[in-house]
């Protein structure tokens, strides 16, 4: 009994000694600001690694001239922080300065960033168990003011929230997945107003979600076992194709669904043997193209610059660590198109 007491006493004291050293909402201060430039090696010009760091979920801001993504600080903690790369000077600024997980950074615009996080959460719990202190509902989203120093917190449910993505708009907006019982919800929230509304409902769990340069999102579902593919128009305007009739079932190694407006084609990545293909699906013909083929199995994430043809970051993990790439990728456009089973 008093060694249980103990232990209560001292986790009490670790959790309150922690909190007395961290605000609520946490504004990083601009001083402390990581600022280093980026040198890869000569003999892999177009590859960039950010330090030694694990990372992830590289997205370009819509100007294309910035790359955002959160990295694992070293330690016992593996602390994550959001950083942003200046692709004109290759520098690398640490953004966030918080406790807890980060998921889905994305650019609002120059100076906003919005993501998901459970740094609030964690503060309120008198748990180690890394359980309980893994559980996907205690995310949040945040929207934090470069220039002004403000951290604002966009939701207060105790629901699991991400999968943010951009919208290209006159007010700020972002769409993001709510869960809400066993059911899943399409929410866009404009970021001028702070007001949400939701445009899709589904009881099928959101696998991905994102956004093209048309502002259509692309909704990829679990369904029996495979990926039931959705492409909706977010507002008012009507979606380039209509798709739910002609798009074939995918299968688990398929991933990482993207809608090119271009060619009206249908992006994806596809694990075969210990190799990662990067195809496309044309809707006129009903098959695909091989349009790259990476020599690693673990190329988890591909992300396009827009208005580019060539500039991809992708995320490509090695000896237990994901690194980001950046650079371009020489795509074969003019493969054979096989022929997909429907």
């Amino acid at each position: 009994m008093v060694i249980k007491f103990i232990s209560f006493i001292f986790l009490l004291f670790f959790f309150s000694s922690c909190q007395s050293k961290i605000p609520k909402v946490v504004i990083p201060p601009k001083d402390t600001a990581l600022t280093t430039p980026l040198n890869p090696p000569a003999t892999a010009p177009n590859i960039e690694h950010i330090f030694e760091w694990n990372c992830d979920e590289p997205s370009f801001s819509d100007t294309g001239e910035q790359l955002i993504f959160w990295c694992s600080m070293p330690g016992f903690l593996k602390q994550q922080q959001v950083f942003i790369k200046d692709l004109s000077t290759s520098k690398v600024k640490q953004i966030t300065f918080i406790n807890g997980r980060i998921a889905g950074p994305q650019m609002v615009k120059q100076d906003v960033i919005v993501f998901s996080s459970d740094t609030d959460k964690i503060k309120e719990m008198l748990t180690l168990d890394p359980n309980e202190l893994e559980k996907d509902n205690y995310f949040e989203l945040y929207m934090y003011n470069l220039s002004k120093d403000e951290m604002v917190r966009l939701t207060n449910d105790s629901l699991p929230e991400g999968k943010i993505n951009f919208i290209n708009h006159i007010d700020p907006k972002i769409i993001y997945v709510k869960t809400t019982n066993k059911k899943n919800e399409l929410i866009l929230k404009n970021l001028q107003t702070l007001k949400e509304k939701t445009i899709y409902t589904t009881d099928f769990p959101i696998l991905e979600l994102k956004v093209d340069t048309l502002n259509q999102v692309l909704i990829t579902e679990e369904f029996n076992g495979k990926k039931m593919i959705k492409l909706r128009p977010i507002e008012n305007q009507k979606s380039s194709l209509n798709a739910d009739s002609t798009w074939p079932l995918f299968e688990n190694t398929q991933y990482n669904f993207y809608f090119n407006g271009n060619n009206n084609s249908l992006e994806y990545l596809e694990k075969k043997g210990n190799k990662t293909f990067f195809k496309a699906y044309n809707f006129s013909d009903k098959c695909e193209n091989e349009l790259f083929i990476f020599q690693n199995e673990n190329v988890s994430l591909l992300q396009r610059l827009a208005n580019d043809s060539t500039t991809f970051a992708w995320v490509e993990r090695a000896n237990g660590i994901k690194k980001i790439n950046l650079g371009s990728l020489s795509l074969n456009t003019k493969s054979s198109c096989q022929k997909v089973n429907q």
